[in-house]
């Protein structure tokens, strides 16, 4: 049978690896070379609306994110850190949209019109591919809005 001193340390010990785990899982504040980033998406003039905007470094994760009905959009790093890695990025902006129909009810998830219809690429290559994307951007540390005015 465990002495009472035994049972308090094993306890102590418990509970100390386990704020260790928890504070080294909540990152801290999150990589340190990831700054955020937001801005504006334009075609022609015109808020280019539920396009997926896409930051892909020249060496490791990359960085997405979703426009809203004004053309907005800020960046994720990873699910819990907003952002993207400082320094060079090649940019993708894609707006196919595939029909988002609820396969079990068959209701849609969106009421927005492109999403419940699905949607074709309507941006050139030279934006929506990464290989043909002429869009570059560099982030720097802090805050940056980076605005993408796209012409034909």
């Amino acid at each position: 049978m465990q002495s009472y001193r035994s049972k308090l340390y094993t306890l102590l010990s418990l509970v100390s690896v386990a704020s260790m785990l928890s504070l080294a899982g909540c990152g801290g504040g999150g990589n340190p070379n990831v700054a955020t980033v937001s801005g504006t998406i334009t075609y022609m003039g015109k808020p280019v609306t539920q396009a997926t905007v896409s930051f892909h470094p020249t060496s490791g994760r990359g960085s997405v994110g979703k426009t809203d009905d004004e053309g907005h959009y800020s960046l994720n790093y990873i699910r819990t850190q907003k952002g993207a890695l400082i320094g060079e990025h090649k940019v993708t902006i894609t707006t196919d949209l595939a029909p988002q129909e609820d396969r079990l009810t068959g209701d849609y998830s969106d009421n927005n019109e492109a999403a419940q219809k699905g949607r074709a690429e309507f941006l050139p290559a030279k934006y929506s591919r990464l290989k043909d994307t002429v869009l570059t951007k560099t982030v720097a540390k802090g805050d940056n809005t980076i605005d993408f005015n796209l012409e034909k």
